[in-house]
């Protein structure tokens, strides 16, 4: 198998040597061309042939080296920048032209961004941080109400990142007795999400009294009216 190619001239007539995988060197009295672009070095007037004539790569459209092309590091005349290669999407083209820096919101996935859907919108899907919007990213984020992190419920923020254990919810969460939708007592569920009634221990806006019984002639009447001239003793007996 040919692995190499170049000409030498010889007594003004130029050689070609081919190299073979096996090592050897086979001469023969030829070479493609004489002309720049033919990836061969053929002509004593090349430096240079990259199998093109084009200017800027390193080897000029004569094919003599180029000490100053795009891509060498250099920012030379007629170019914005070179940052040292021919590479696009890196803020210097493959021209060595200024290229936009890469931002959240152009449409374009770069490092360090989870999606970018072309805009800066919160709520449909990728936030204006370029991440994904999900339950459980510890982010509240579109038409959530909160996010923990997680996505686990009955811990203040439920699977579907609405809040828990908000009295007034019209759902009984863990931690209340009942909900009726608001957060007014006296009406036979407190503010707190507590039962309201009498015997409960609990002085409740209807009540004059609770001592946690529906029993009378103690002090406190079953139905939680204080009774007058009454009271009792640690013996529950009235005096």
């Amino acid at each position: 198998m040919v692995v190499g190619l170049s000409c030498v001239m010889v007594g003004g007539t130029a050689i070609a040597l081919e190299r073979t995988q096996a090592a050897r060197s086979y001469v023969f009295p030829f070479c493609p061309s004489m002309e720049c672009g033919d990836n061969a070095i053929c002509s004593p007037f090349e430096m240079c042939d990259d199998g093109n004539k084009r200017s800027g790569d390193g080897c000029s459209s004569k094919c003599k080296i180029e000490s100053h092309y795009c891509g060498d590091g250099h920012t030379d005349t007629g170019e914005s920048c070179d940052d040292g290669n021919r590479r696009n999407n890196d803020g210097c083209s493959s021209t060595c032209r200024m290229e936009a820096r890469p931002r959240c919101g152009d449409g374009i996935v770069q490092t360090g961004e989870q999606c970018d859907d072309g805009n800066q919108r919160a709520g449909d899907g990728c936030s204006v941080r370029c991440r994904a919007e999900v339950c459980g990213n510890g982010t509240v984020e579109g038409t959530e109400q909160c996010d923990d992190g997680n996505t686990a419920g009955d811990d203040g923020c439920s699977a579907s990142c609405r809040r828990e254990n908000l009295c007034g919810n019209r759902r009984i969460d863990r931690n209340e007795q009942c909900d009726d939708g608001n957060r007014v007592s006296g009406d036979g569920c407190s503010a707190y999400c507590a039962r309201e009634y009498c015997g409960n221990g609990i002085v409740d806006s209807r009540e004059q009294c609770d001592d946690g019984n529906r029993v009378s002639l103690d002090g406190c009447s079953s139905q939680c009216i204080t009774e007058s001239g009454r009271t009792t003793g640690g013996n529950g007996l009235s005096r």
